[in-house]
C-alpha cells in the first residue's frame, strides 16, 4: 500500500543501487608526468581522429568493451609515421570497469597532439588520459625529446623475482645533426662501458626501509677506452637491450631503479621494477 509517492521511490531505487554497486570497478587514473609519457612514446604526432567505432559487450560482469577510430596525421614529432597518412588507434576496457576506462570518442574531430605506444601489428594506442594533450604543448614535447634524446623503457613495473630484469636503453636523435654518445656494448657476455657513461642500480627494500646502491657481479662489467662512441643519425634511434640480472644480483625482494648517467646529456629518466616473491637466482 502506498503512504505517499516520495517515501516509496526512495526506498525502491536504493536497495538497488546496494546491489549494484559491489558489481562495479571503480578506481582512478595515476597521474604520470608529461615528459614520462614521453619518454615512454614510440610514436608521437600531430593529428585528428576520425571514423570512431565503439562496441560495448554483453557480458558485463566479465566481457570487454572496444574502441577503434584512424587517427589522421598532419605532423609527425617523433617515430616511424608519414603526414598525411591514418594510424589505426585502438582501445580497449573490462566491461565491469566504470573508473577508469580508456575513452577516445570525446576526441573525435578535434586536433590534437598525440603521445603514442605500439599496440598489435598496424595498431597504435593511447591508453592514458595524458596521451592525449593540447596542440599549445607541442613546443614543450619537441624540446623534451632534444633535450633529453636518451630514454630507459622496461618490460613493467612489477615483476616476481624468478622473471629476468630487461632494461632498454633508447639513444633518439630529434635534432637535424648527428649524435654522438659514449661507447655501450657487449663483449663475451660482459659489459664494456667508455668513459661518460655509468650505470647506476639501487635496491630498495621496504622492510627495513632501507636504500643502497649495488655493485656489480664481479667481472660483469668493465671499463674500456677504445670503444667507439655510438652515433645516432637525424630523426633515428639506436636500442641497447641490457639484461640486468646478469649484471647485479637482483634476486632479493623489494624494488630496484635503474639510471644511466650520460656525459654532456641531461640525465635519462629513472626506471624501475619491483620484485613481490623471493627467489634463489635470477641469472
Amino acid at each position: 500500500m502506498r503512504d505517499g509517492g516520495g517515501p516509496m521511490r526512495s526506498v525502491t531505487v536504493f536497495p538497488a543501487i546496494v546491489i549494484l554497486f559491489p558489481q562495479l570497478l571503480l578506481a582512478e587514473w595515476i597521474a604520470i608526468p608529461t615528459e614520462t609519457l614521453v619518454h615512454e612514446s614510440d610514436l608521437i604526432v600531430i593529428g585528428t581522429l576520425h571514423g570512431v567505432v565503439e562496441q560495448r559487450s554483453a557480458d558485463r560482469d566479465e566481457g570487454t568493451d572496444c574502441g577503434r577510430g584512424y587517427l589522421h596525421v598532419d605532423d609527425v614529432l617523433w617515430g616511424d609515421a608519414a603526414a598525411g597518412t591514418d594510424l589505426l588507434l585502438t582501445w580497449e576496457n573490462m566491461a565491469a570497469m566504470v573508473c577508469p576506462r580508456v575513452e577516445h570518442g570525446g576526441e573525435q574531430g578535434r586536433r590534437s597532439l598525440w603521445l603514442l605506444t605500439r599496440g598489435k601489428p598496424g595498431e597504435v594506442r593511447a591508453d592514458h588520459p595524458g596521451r592525449t594533450i593540447e596542440l599549445a604543448r607541442a613546443a614543450e614535447v619537441r624540446d623534451l625529446l632534444t633535450r633529453r634524446p636518451v630514454c630507459l623503457r622496461t618490460g613493467g613495473r612489477s615483476h616476481d623475482a624468478s622473471q629476468r630484469f630487461v632494461v632498454t636503453v633508447l639513444f633518439r636523435n630529434a635534432t637535424d645533426r648527428d649524435l654522438r654518445f659514449p661507447g655501450l656494448e657487449y663483449r663475451a657476455g660482459r659489459l664494456f662501458l667508455s668513459s661518460g657513461i655509468s650505470l647506476d642500480v639501487q635496491h630498495y627494500d621496504p622492510s627495513k626501509d632501507l636504500r643502497k646502491k649495488l655493485r656489480p657481479i664481479p667481472n660483469a662489467i668493465s671499463s674500456s677506452v677504445d670503444l667507439p662512441p655510438i652515433i645516432v643519425r637525424p630523426h633515428e634511434e639506436k636500442a641497447i637491450t641490457l639484461l640486468l640480472s646478469r649484471l647485479y644480483d637482483t634476486s632479493a625482494y623489494g624494488t630496484y631503479s635503474v639510471q644511466i648517467p650520460i656525459e654532456g646529456y641531461e640525465p635519462a629518466n629513472t626506471v624501475g621494477i619491483s620484485f613481490w616473491a623471493q627467489a634463489s637466482s635470477t641469472r
